[in-house]
């Protein structure tokens, strides 16, 4: 199969990104590895029980623009693995149920998104432990609640959405937010400069959960989840400037579930498997791919858009995936972009420093976890285990994954070394491999 344009991921930057590419005429394929398009803001619910939310609606929008531009959309499809070929195209090979396929393009969108950022804790692999956006996903497409008491804890802007839509006993957001505001009051009003659509959903989150009686509290984190067999309370406790626990301060509470939500890291696994130059940018997320004005990555014909360049909303999503539509366009076809969405650029862009700086992971989270806390759950690996690889020598995730096997598991380190990147020296992401996912077998014993 072969098309001019191929996107990888259906959230907000590669549906626009594929729209812009259908309508100048170009044959687009558009891969995404779930059921429904949409990506995690504008999710499509998988069945109607009740009326759809407003991000819903939109994203309904989103992904019939692209159907009515010509745009195929192939769901539940994944890239597994990805070669530059020697013309200058990419070849992708993907994965769907038990089948494989192959897909030639002349130009390639990557807008894989990101995912969230888990903080190992004691207690933090017991049933009932999830991430916000689990909890958040659970009720968008399937109308599920996990439990009737549910303590959130973290930061970002996902974290009270997420709780507004469930059933939070308590809300704890370690950053400081009103005293970060009052700190930098001409940054903090530049970043929400036209965005009354953020402030909307957020006052309208926080209104929710006052009316509800839950309490949010700023600078407070947990310590650890306490059970045997599954979550039945937390003990919770202020933090300092760097997010260390304060001594004293801890505090029991019950609960029977626990969603956590520190920030997110961008899916970078595909664009690093076809050598693009990335750059370690820790208010972005962690390691992002270098771009040009138009989206172009350090690979002819490769270009890079939304949460997996870097965190910033599904405003920038869209404002970036129409810039590397146009990208894509110019790449095949030599015409030039008539009008571009500069001024969006630089307004979201603005939101996207604010953001960085309210919301970026603070060292202190890295003590958390305990010697016998799991920071591996695939491999089972301990925090003692990596502190005692660093002790003997290892100082980069890549030198860790070596002797401990942290990250060699079937989530290939998308859980676990944003965790161990805390703990070590700072240094180049570790190499990308095929398979991306997990291949299932009857996929490959079919091809002979």
């Amino acid at each position: 199969m072969s098309a001019d344009v191929a996107v990888v991921g259906a959230g907000a930057a590669g549906l626009r990104a594929a729209t812009v590419a259908a309508l100048a005429g170009l044959s687009t394929v558009l891969v995404d590895s779930y059921e429904r398009s949409g990506g995690q803001y504008y999710r499509q619910p998988v069945s109607t029980p009740h009326l759809p939310s407003r991000t819903q609606v939109e994203g309904r929008r989103l992904v019939d623009a692209a159907y009515t531009a010509g745009v195929e959309l192939r769901n539940s499809t994944s890239v597994w693995d990805a070669t530059v070929s020697p013309d200058g195209g990419v070849t992708l090979r993907l994965t769907s149920g038990d089948r494989l396929s192959t897909l030639e393009c002349r130009a390639l969108v990557v807008a894989t998104g990101a995912h969230e950022r888990v903080v190992p804790f004691p207690g933090w692999t017991l049933p009932g432990v999830y991430t916000a956006g689990a909890v958040q996903a659970l009720h968008k497409a399937h109308g599920v609640a996990v439990g009737q008491r549910v303590l959130f804890a973290g930061t970002g802007p996902l974290l009270l959405v997420a709780a507004a839509g469930t059933r939070a006993v308590e809300v704890l957001e370690a950053s400081r937010l009103a005293q970060a505001g009052a700190r930098h009051p001409l940054a903090t009003a530049a970043g929400l400069w036209r965005q009354g659509e953020r402030l909307r959903e957020g006052l309208g989150s926080a209104w929710r959960l006052r009316r509800a009686g839950t309490p949010l509290r700023t600078g407070w984190g947990i310590v650890r989840a306490l059970g045997d067999d599954r979550v039945e309370g937390a003990v919770v406790a202020r933090l300092d400037a760097d997010w260390r626990p304060v001594r004293g301060s801890e505090r029991a509470l019950v609960c029977d579930a626990i969603a956590t939500h520190y920030s997110l890291v961008p899916d970078t696994d595909l664009l690093r498997l076809l050598g693009a130059a990335m750059e370690h940018r820790p208010e972005l997320g962690g390691w992002v791919p270098s771009r040009g004005p138009l989206m172009a990555t350090s690979v002819p014909g490769v270009f890079a858009a939304g949460d997996c360049t870097g965190i910033g909303g599904a405003g920038l999503s869209l404002v970036e995936g129409e810039l590397a539509g146009h990208g894509a366009v110019r790449h095949v076809t030599g015409r030039e972009p008539r009008r571009l969405p500069l001024t969006a650029l630089r307004r979201e862009r603005r939101f996207q420093r604010l953001y960085g700086a309210l919301f970026t992971p603070r060292p202190g989270l890295a003590v958390l976890a305990r010697p016998d806390t799991v920071v591996c759950r695939c491999e089972e690996v301990t925090r003692g285990s990596v502190d005692a690889a660093m002790t003997a020598g290892a100082r980069t995730v890549s030198s860790v994954k070596a002797v401990t096997r942290c990250g060699m598991g079937p989530c290939q380190g998308r859980i676990c070394l944003p965790a161990v990147a805390q703990l070590t020296a700072a240094g180049p992401p570790p190499e990308a491999r095929a398979p991306l996912v997990p291949v299932p077998f009857e996929a490959v014993a079919s091809c002979g």
